[in-house]
């Protein structure tokens, strides 16, 4: 098999799924997924993952967190790390993203 993810299956000019595999000796022939089944294998994933977020929820992290951000744009750098050890102490650890910090318990 060679691969060649993602390559669109279009049916009566509508998307109806995308390729995951070719066959090498018959490139005519190969698998793919229909477009529903992506669709909610995403919403059940996006799901999970709200779950998760949810079940994650501390406002005394969420505003120690927040307080750090803070303190990092006032490049109060010692306070900032002060929070960050703080955090890590209680089993936290902070991944700073574009979108700002973010949290999970380690």
């Amino acid at each position: 098999m060679q691969g060649m993810s993602g390559s669109p299956i279009i049916q009566d000019g509508k998307l109806v799924g995308a390729v995951t595999h070719v066959l090498v000796n018959d490139p005519t022939r190969g698998y793919g997924i229909f477009i529903e089944n992506m669709l909610e294998a995403a919403e059940a994933l996006n799901k999970k993952q709200a779950e998760e977020e949810a079940a994650n929820a501390d406002p005394e992290i969420d505003a120690l967190v927040a307080a750090r951000t803070e303190a990092k744009k006032a490049k109060n750098w010692a306070e900032a790390d002060r929070i960050r050890d703080e955090l890590k102490a209680r089993g936290i650890e902070i991944i700073d993203t574009p979108q700002g910090a973010k949290w999970r318990k380690v």
